[in-house]
């Protein structure tokens, strides 16, 4: 069985790594000359991706000799860039299953951010629609809770205790 597995170059990273359209990331054979001239042969090898803080899959990417610096990159990010050039400022990658660690080209095409937050909410990866409580630990169930006209959600118990302080703000402040 033959693979159909497709390789690019890490965009800014040519020469030192490749990225692959099933996720994979690999670094490519090299020779390093240090400034005392010694040379060092390094073998090319596939990364190995840890879990971003956000639940994406992310690998570490060293510049080239010479030029000092480690950089975490997530893998989708690579993928997208590498395969499909970024549309332009303020475009992100989406993943279109709504799986984070899926970093498969297949998976991933590029939109905005409200695409972004609308496909999260629907597939109920939305840290925000998740939360079952207020900030102050009032239940966000259906008598405690009220929608804005932009379909925002907000506690009603918050809300009485913050007109009350605020009418009793004023009747203080009326009465100076």
């Amino acid at each position: 069985m033959q693979s159909t597995e497709k390789w690019q170059a890490v965009t800014g990273f040519e020469g030192l790594y490749e990225v692959s359209d099933l996720a994979r990331v690999r670094s490519l054979d090299r020779t390093v000359i240090y400034s005392d001239g010694r040379e060092r042969f390094y073998c090319g090898r596939i990364l190995s991706q840890h879990q971003h803080r956000f639940g994406y899959k992310a690998v570490h990417l060293n510049c080239e000799p010479g030029r000092s610096g480690k950089f975490t990159r997530t893998v989708h990010s690579l993928v997208l860039e590498a395969f499909a050039a970024r549309p332009g400022a303020g475009y992100e990658v989406l993943h279109i299953n709504g799986d984070a660690t899926d970093s498969r080209l297949v998976n991933l095409r590029w939109g905005t951010h409200a695409e972004n937050m609308r496909q999260m909410s629907s597939d109920g990866n939305s840290f925000g629609a998740n939360k079952t409580h207020c900030p102050s630990r009032h239940p966000y169930d259906d008598t405690n809770t009220g929608r804005t006209k932009d379909g925002r959600r907000y506690c009603r118990s918050c809300l009485r205790t913050k007109s009350a302080a605020r009418r009793l703000r004023e009747r203080l402040n009326h009465d100076r």
